[in-house]
């Protein structure tokens, strides 16, 4: 757990993100996982890769969503840094653009 921590920076701070901000990523977010689910079916839908997009920004916004995430992507440290690297990206370009 403490290398997860320290790939993370542990649980999400949203202090820093506004209110409309985390109801529209949040939204989007879910959209998107709805959307990766339909795609698991559906011809033409990348599916996990849309899952994986619409857990990332849920994560922004939801430290709950997030130690999920980090506690089941242990078995893929490779993945879980991917992961948290964009994630890292999403807060950075909201820091700016706020």
């Amino acid at each position: 757990m403490q290398a997860s921590a320290a790939i993370g920076g542990g649980a999400t701070a949203t202090g820093d993100i506004s209110p409309w901000m985390r109801v529209l990523l949040f939204s989007v977010g879910w959209i998107l996982v709805l959307i990766g689910v339909a795609g698991l079916v559906l011809p033409g839908i990348q599916g996990i890769l849309t899952i994986a997009v619409g857990l990332a920004l849920l994560s922004v916004v939801s430290g709950a969503i997030h130690r999920w995430i980090q506690r089941g992507l242990q078995r893929w440290p490779s993945l879980l840094e991917k992961m948290e690297t964009f994630r890292s990206k999403i807060r950075r370009r909201l820091g700016r653009n706020l």
